[in-house]
């Protein structure tokens, strides 16, 4: 509580967890559509949203590969179970009093090379489609940001540049 106190003191606004706190026990269909949404478990989230109450966004570092409960990313079905999934996670937040652009989600941390990019451009696609309001945030750290995916970079709604790398890498 104290930390808290101390980070509210300072202005900290915007939270960000672990994906711990994303809902749990997501259960699909053979097309991808959610089958239970009304018993998925958002406990993890909850708790964590109140104990950081009147947030201005709420960060969640999702930690994605190149699959969904071993969907392989870029399928029709994948797109259907992350729309599907991300949609009830925004319909639980407005059930909440919150907004869908005040949550906020980090794809792959410090993607660095066209690989990683190629992981986020799918996920940012599939929600994107569902629920446009979310916020995709990334923070590449491409030695040659050139080189990275173009399509990556567009996908997102906020990119945040290393600043030690943007620094010592010059133009």
């Amino acid at each position: 509580e104290a930390n808290l106190a101390m980070m509210r003191e300072i202005y900290v606004d915007s939270p960000w967890a672990s994906n711990s706190v994303a809902p749990r026990g997501a259960k699909f269909g053979p097309e991808g559509a959610l089958l239970n949404a009304r018993e998925m478990d958002f406990q993890e989230w909850d708790a964590w949203v109140k104990r950081f109450s009147g947030a201005r966004n709420y960060c969640v570092y999702w930690a994605v590969n190149d699959n969904f409960q071993r969907e392989p990313a870029g399928t029709e079905r994948f797109n259907r179970m992350v729309g599907d999934y991300i949609t009830v996670w925004v319909d639980h937040l407005r059930q909440n009093g919150l907004r869908p652009e005040q949550l906020v989600l980090l794809l792959v941390d410090e993607p660095s090379s066209p690989v990683r990019d190629s992981i986020i451009i799918p996920w940012a696609k599939a929600i994107n489609a569902a629920q446009p309001e979310t916020v995709i945030f990334e923070d590449p750290i491409h030695s040659e940001p050139e080189k990275g995916l173009q399509e990556m970079f567009e996908s997102c709604d906020v990119l945040c540049p290393n600043t030690v790398h943007l620094v010592s890498r010059g133009q």
